[in-house]
């Protein structure tokens, strides 16, 4: 018997026959009846056989077990194959292309009992998603373009029989952080980390010989740890890039290597933060290769800029790398120290707080303060505090945060979050002591507001129109209302004024909409005062109720009442009454205007009696 199974792109074909076999010819007679004349040749364990039906062709000889009796399950065959394959010069197999989606890739290490020795040019490139790789020991090659543009691509595990890797081989993986070349390699090609923007480690080999001048283009946060007298060591060394010396004594590399800074100001490391007119930028001064970090925010286009550093206690030299990363040029940056703060003149005067390390965005993208993708606009106050100067978020709920960088944030400003059509909910960190003029107004679908504990301030207009909103607790500490505060919040039914409320506008509330408000008050304050000069109905917060009429129970809205028949009356404007007159002429003016819940609040509040009465 003779069995065949034959790939065709995406699609395969068995066959199964008899053959005989004389000398150099093999007839095979098809189970389909048709036959074909073949002949063959053996040498070193190679099979070469040629056919008028499919050429001249070379096979391996493979173990018995690893024929593919289902075809359908193997990752190699057919339409749901994981891997394009094909066969080396020396009888390894080449990944050819890799078709599937997985986040963690794991390369087969033999593919019917055969080796894996490469991964050819342009393998696994363009994969989004893909994380992590990791490729087998019998690897010996990466080929050109093997990987470039795997964005999402964080971590790969070279192989220690990895002699070498092809050109633009990780071109653009923006997000690999870490790369170990093996010891095997000797060339490191033209551009094959091109643009790995946050490559932070490199570890080159002894064995290196040579390192191409566009190898590490754009890579500007990388450090390389090299071995000492070692070639990587005097490339690193000559092109001022920052480096430190690792070997079995020192795994970590945590010396400074020779030939940089080894004495360079303690006062600058760390991370430092300067605000300039609504932007910010960050300076990190790192002990470990001498690494000088710089981000700067501005707007929507932040830009990362890195390279080595050196100082003498009044200039930084700083030898950055923003375009060819082997062609680094040098600044000098003069400096001091004004108390805590460090004063840099690069471009113009910079005034920088220190902060945290932690607090430097490694991710620039996640940021919720950089790039396209932002939710806030901020600024820095004298008093060393956040303000929050614009939210252009699209979340339902909105927590504002509570620190930024370190910063605590106290404000709110003007307009910062007016007009954002998908806020419904909101919470004010404790912290905040001030919101600005119309900070969310015009919000129409705000159904609640968490305001702090520490709020003192709420400017002229800052929630008006905001319709959806239902009720409001303002916190003790603010001592003033000013106009238009609560303006047409046509749905708001209950507000607690704090005992703190020294003074108030009569229309921080419009009066059409404060008539279906509960006010909670304290008794005997301001607010219960301002409740009953304005007619506003009030409770203390065991619900006593302290003015107004009946609470509005059953009766929510403006309608005819009970017994009203088509809810018309027949009223004598000139009847006598006793009790307040200005309250009773409003009511009158509410009866007109067929507003019947609300002019019998006000008949009542008059001192008239009960609307049957009349």
């Amino acid at each position: 018997e003779l069995d065949m199974i034959d790939t065709m792109g995406d699609k395969y074909t068995e066959f199964s026959g008899t053959y005989q076999a004389e000398g150099g010819t093999i007839t095979y007679a098809r189970s389909d009846g048709e036959e074909d004349h073949m002949t063959y040749s053996i040498a070193d364990g190679i099979m070469v056989l040629d056919s008028d039906w499919f050429g001249e062709r070379t096979f391996s000889r493979i173990d018995n077990d690893f024929y593919p009796e289902d075809p359908e399950a193997s990752p190699f065959i057919g339409e749901n194959r994981e891997y394009m394959i094909g066969m080396t010069e020396e009888g390894g197999i080449r990944i050819l292309e890799y078709l599937g989606n997985a986040e963690t890739l794991e390369v087969p290490s033999s593919v019917f009992g055969l080796p894996v020795t490469e991964i050819g040019e342009y393998a696994v490139c363009y994969k989004e998603g893909l994380k992590h790789v990791i490729l087998p020991d019998g690897i010996i090659k990466i080929g050109r373009q093997a990987f470039e543009e795997d964005h999402d691509l964080e971590d790969i595990l070279l192989p220690a029989t990895l002699g070498s890797i092809g050109n633009n081989a990780f071109q653009y993986c923006y997000n690999l952080k870490e790369i170990v070349i093996p010891a095997g390699v000797k060339v490191i090609e033209d551009a094959a980390f091109w643009e790995c923007t946050f490559l932070k480690k490199a570890v080159l080999p002894e064995s290196i010989e040579e390192i191409m001048p566009e190898a590490f283009y754009g890579c500007s946060s990388v450090v390389f740890y090299v071995k000492p007298g070692s070639y990587a060591e005097q490339f690193c060394r000559e092109n001022k890039l920052p480096y430190v010396t690792a070997d079995s004594e020192n795994p970590d590399g945590t010396v400074l290597s020779q030939g940089q800074n080894e004495s360079p100001d303690d006062r600058l490391i760390g991370t430092w933060i300067e605000f300039h007119e609504g932007e910010f930028s960050f300076f990190r001064f790192s002990p470990i290769g001498n690494v000088l970090t710089i981000l700067e925010s501005s707007g929507y286009y932040p830009e990362l800029y890195s390279g080595a550093w050196e100082s003498d206690g009044n200039t930084i030299t700083y030898y950055r790398r923003s375009e060819y990363v082997t062609e680094g040029y040098s600044e000098e940056i003069p400096y001091y120290f004004s108390g805590e703060d460090l004063v840099i003149d690069w471009y113009f005067e910079r005034v920088c707080t220190r902060i945290d390390d932690s607090y430097f965005p490694e991710d620039i993208e996640s940021s919720p303060y950089l790039g396209e993708d932002k939710e806030y606009w901020i600024s820095l106050l004298e008093d060393h505090t956040i303000r929050i100067d614009g939210y252009v978020g699209n979340d339902e709920t909105v927590i504002v945060p509570d620190n930024v960088f370190g910063f605590p944030v106290t404000a709110i400003r003007d307009t910062a979050f007016m007009s954002n059509d998908g806020m419904k909910r909101v919470v004010v960190p404790n912290g905040v002591t001030f919101i600005g003029y119309q900070a969310f107004s015009y919000n129409d679908g705000l159904e609640s507001v968490e305001l702090p504990d520490t709020l003192q301030t709420l400017e002229y207009s800052a929630f008006m129109c905001c319709h959806a909103l239902k009720e409001i607790v303002i916190p003790e500490g603010v001592t003033f209302l000013d106009s238009d505060t609560f303006w047409s919040c046509d749905s708001l039914t209950k507000v607690v004024l704090p005992a703190s409320l020294e003074a108030a506008e009569i229309d921080a509330f419009d009066s059409s909409a404060a008539e279906n408000i509960v006010f909670t008050v304290k008794e005997g304050s301001f607010a219960e005062n301002y409740c009953r000069e304005n007619g506003f109905t009030c409770v203390t917060a065991d619900g006593k109720q302290l003015t107004g009429g009946t609470l509005p129970v059953d009766e929510p809205d403006d309608g005819p009442f009970e017994g009203s028949g088509d809810g018309s009356f027949e009223v004598e404007e000139t009847m006598s009454v006793s009790g307040d007159a200005e309250l009773y002429n409003e009511a009158m003016a509410l009866f007109r205007e067929e507003k019947y819940y609300s002019a019998r609040m006000a008949f009542i509040e008059s001192g008239y009696g009960d609307w049957e009465e009349m």
